[in-house]
């Protein structure tokens, strides 16, 4: 069983649910493990077979436990228009907990007073008899969530601004930020920058910029710009002047940044800066801009599975409340490069 699980990339106890032909497994993802496991060799007992029919036919189906994952939009329709990580989260989520046996179900702040949401979300859960939730990404405007912890298990994913002891997924953006520098150093670049969102700084705890340093003090040869700090919703247009006066300033040969529009704004004033000038873009959609050296794909996806795991885990222990020691599981991202890739002659600015 471990075996068909680890080729199926799957729990045990999914590949369990599976062989006992479960409802509670999506059919989809019943006939994909049934098949990997026929070529593997496994067959079936058909008196155990027979006993199992038997017993699902006289149990009453019920409906697959749910459970919560909480995100401070007002609705839906919200949630729809946010940024791709977010929506991302969901669906690995969603997946994940359909593979475990579980139906996911969004939550939304819909309570004017923002500070009492965890509360009311909270009675509304407990209500309905839901006792797991994941918190998601919460963005740097909610500053307090509070809820009566010892009713439910829970996760986070990011909202380290909320300094809340519970396990927590996150991608993992301080190696985004040290990949690309080390890949810079090894192609010549010795002046460079990172331009991040307030925000992103409040709630990722400053993970972008202290990886950008950590691995920038390995290299001593390189010459740092200090953080160009963009106020999040910021046009393209109204970060290209930054951008411009940022660089001419400090002289910077390739710009970091997780925001997509970054490249856009440096085409705008490429005539006011030097050709060689390339970004790195920290959070990819897709592929890389053109003109870009290179980026990191975040495997957001991945981060909402992992996060449902994690709470089955508790589940299956009913382990409530807060958590004495935490675990923090970070997912990398892929690099990809990009089609300004290529070395700068050392000392090629004065």
């Amino acid at each position: 069983m471990k075996d068909v699980a680890q080729k199926a990339g799957v729990h045990t106890t999914t590949v369990s649910l599976v062989l006992r032909n479960s409802a509670r497994i999506p059919l989809a993802t019943r006939r994909r493990i049934q098949a990997i496991a026929k070529e593997m060799g496994y067959q079936q007992d058909p008196m155990l077979s027979a006993l199992v029919s038997y017993r699902n036919q006289r149990l009453t189906p019920k409906a697959p436990p749910t459970v919560a994952m909480i995100f401070d939009y007002k609705n839906q329709e919200e949630l729809d228009r946010a940024p791709i990580p977010y929506r991302k989260f969901m669906e690995g989520a969603t997946r994940k907990a359909e593979e475990l046996g579980y139906r996911l179900e969004p939550f939304f702040f819909s309570g004017r007073v923002r500070s009492a949401e965890g509360r009311r979300i909270g009675r509304i859960l407990f209500s309905r008899g839901i006792k797991g939730a994941i918190l998601c990404a919460f963005g740097s405007e909610t500053q307090n969530f509070e809820m009566e912890w010892d009713k439910f298990c829970m996760v986070q994913i990011e909202c380290e601004h909320l300094k809340l002891p519970l396990h927590m997924v996150s991608a993992d953006q301080m190696m985004m930020a040290r990949e690309a520098v080390r890949r810079l150093w090894a192609q010549g670049y010795r002046r460079i920058g990172i331009a991040v969102g307030r925000a992103e700084e409040t709630y990722l705890d400053h993970a972008f910029t202290v990886g950008f340093h950590g691995e920038a003090a390995l290299h001593p040869g390189l010459e740092l710009a200090p953080p160009l700090l963009l106020t999040n919703g910021a046009t393209t247009e109204e970060c290209a002047p930054l951008l411009r006066e940022w660089i001419q300033r400090f002289g910077i040969e390739a710009v970091l940044s997780n925001w997509g529009n970054i490249p856009d704004a440096l085409d705008i004033i490429a005539a006011d800066i030097p050709p060689s000038t390339v970004s790195v873009e920290l959070e990819l959609e897709s592929k890389p801009h053109r003109g870009s050296f290179g980026g990191t794909m975040p495997r957001d996806v991945v981060v909402g599975e992992r996060a449902v795991e994690q709470l089955a885990m508790l589940l299956r222990l009913n382990q409530t409340g807060w958590v004495d020691t935490p675990n923090r599981i970070l997912i990398p991202g892929t690099w990809m490069e990009g089609n300004r890739f290529g070395s700068v002659a050392l000392g090629s600015r004065s």
